[in-house]
């Protein structure tokens, strides 16, 4: 038992320092370094936190008096039902604004919605792209799927459709924010404002007008999360297993739509095993927590499993298995010192250049070598400084810098409405700014009062364990991120996790306020 509190408390300790060098980063070394597309903020990192943060603080005593003089009908006011009434509102409004501002971008999200057109109207594709980057089949089926359904509507495919699958895949992330932060807080206002807070901050973000696995994947990480959290808490046992099986089918979806998702399901499983051999002391004990957790593992496998098998008996899908870019590519691309670790067209085509799998991984492992041996201490430190930037140094997660991002804009549907939506969405807008700066400001104060978050664990045994689970996720992010690809939109199916985080965060300073306050 002890050996698991003490992890638990290493976790968080482990998660604080690492959020403080992040914020360093972004807040400091940010001024002095050339970042990787870089985005021009109306105002200093510093000066957007500062404003973020007065914000909070204003926003917090008004809400406690307000909460003081109003408790009874606020609590009879704010439930599930209202919550529910308001991601309804929200997916409303999202479909709304993103009607005025929908376009058809290029890049990678714009090659696998055109192939997923061609999926749903049987016509054949091109298989190259798919033998380099397997991983986004699943999600071209997925699309595919949502077109045909839709022609069965309205005759005539549209992508929009799946613009409207995401957004309402957002409302229910919307209720989640607000119910598992509520598990942890008991505080009916502040889960409240962290439903606000995703509301504003990811649910009206302009992502989710770009069909593809960033705002596809938003459901995931936390919906894995919920599920395991009810399962933690069945009743019944039955039950349980039932959740846990369904989290490792949500998982292998996740996995395959972005394999970032994995990650808090590996957190999950790692948390698991290690409290059933260091809490759950006697055998049977420690065999039933094992088997709850191996059923989930189990369904993970199935689902992979079961997809290879339909992958393989279709024929549309004919890949060629020895032009996959492995891990190591990936690897190798972090550590792209001219392009900071993003994306680099230079090292995708030494990868290409090779013509098995074998010779592409050893090679590619090589240049890893050569790299890291070239960067040295210091240089490597600069290296993941200005990655860190890339990664976290944006709170539009990278909004309109992929290539060819504004591919096709479609006449504006009146003359108000959408030239206005328009001109904050949109970079050539005149308030563009206003954008920028809200998106920033928000993503700053979300990771600054994140760092408050470990004190729930140090005074709370029995939510502490949850609260790890989240902490160990948002490590495991920042790891794969280090390491492999750079880009910001690629933490964007984290970001409610990480309001979650903040929020938890507030509480515990509003706590130990309230508390010094009381003995003064």
């Amino acid at each position: 038992m002890k050996f698991f509190i003490n992890l638990k408390k290493t976790i968080s300790i482990a998660f604080a320092v690492i959020m403080l060098l992040i914020l360093f980063d972004v807040l400091v070394v940010q001024n002095f370094v050339d970042q990787f597309a870089k985005k021009n903020f109306p105002l200093p990192n510093f000066c957007l936190l500062l404003i973020g943060g007065a914000f909070v603080v204003l926003l917090s005593f008004a809400g406690v008096q307000c909460y003081n003089r109003f408790r009874a009908r606020l609590d009879l006011w704010i439930c599930k039902k209202t919550v529910i009434v308001f991601s309804a509102l929200l997916f409303a409004l999202q479909l709304f604004i993103a009607y005025h501002i929908y376009f058809l971008t290029g890049w990678d999200a714009g090659l696998i919605g055109g192939n997923a057109m061609h999926l749903a109207n049987g016509v054949p594709l091109d298989m190259a792209y798919y033998s380099q980057y397997p991983n986004n089949i699943f999600l071209t089926f997925v699309y595919a799927f949502i077109l045909k359904i839709n022609q069965l509507i309205t005759v005539e495919a549209s992508f929009f459709s799946i613009v409207i699958v995401q957004c309402l895949l957002s409302a229910v992330v919307a209720y989640l924010v607000y119910s598992v932060t509520f598990e942890f807080t008991k505080n009916k206002p502040l889960s409240f404002f962290a439903f606000l807070l995703y509301a504003i901050f990811v649910g009206l973000s302009p992502w989710f007008v770009i069909p593809y696995s960033d705002a596809s994947g938003i459901l995931f990480p936390l919906a894995i999360f919920k599920l395991w959290q009810m399962a933690h808490s069945a009743a019944s046992k039955y039950k349980g297993y039932i959740l846990y099986a369904l989290m490792g089918l949500l998982a292998f979806v996740g996995y395959k739509i972005k394999p970032q998702i994995a990650i808090v399901f590996i957190a999950v499983v790692l948390i698991c095993i290690i409290k059933a051999f260091f809490v759950s002391v006697k055998e049977k004990r420690v065999l039933f927590a094992l088997s709850k957790i191996s059923v989930s593992i189990l369904a993970f496998l199935i689902g992979t499993v079961g997809f290879s098998l339909i992958l393989n008996a279709n024929d549309i899908f004919q890949l060629d298995s020895e032009r996959e870019f492995g891990i190591p590519h990936f690897l190798m691309m972090g550590l792209n010192e001219e392009s900071q670790g993003v994306w680099n067209e230079n090292d995708v085509a030494y990868s290409a250049s090779f013509a098995t799998t074998e010779e592409r991984n050893a090679a590619n492992l090589e240049v890893v070598k050569q790299r890291i041996e070239q960067y040295g201490f210091v240089g490597m430190t600069e290296h993941i400084a200005k990655k860190t930037l890339v990664n976290f140094g944006d709170g539009t997660f990278a909004w309109e810098v992929e290539g060819n991002f504004y591919q096709t804009v479609y006449p504006p549907k009146d003359e108000i409405i959408s030239p206005f939506l328009q001109s904050f969405y949109y970079s050539s807008g005149e308030n563009y700014s206003w954008f920028l700066a809200s998106s920033q400001t928000i993503w700053l104060i979300s990771l600054f009062l994140s760092l408050f978050a470990i004190l729930y664990i140090w005074k709370h045994n029995s939510k502490g364990t949850e609260l790890a689970v989240l902490l160990l996720s948002l490590l495991g992010l920042i790891l794969f991120e280090t390491l492999f690809e750079a880009r910001a939109r690629y933490l964007f199916t984290y970001v409610p996790i990480f309001i979650i985080c903040a929020v938890i965060g507030l509480y515990m300073i509003l706590k130990t306020v309230k508390a010094k306050g009381e003995k003064t």
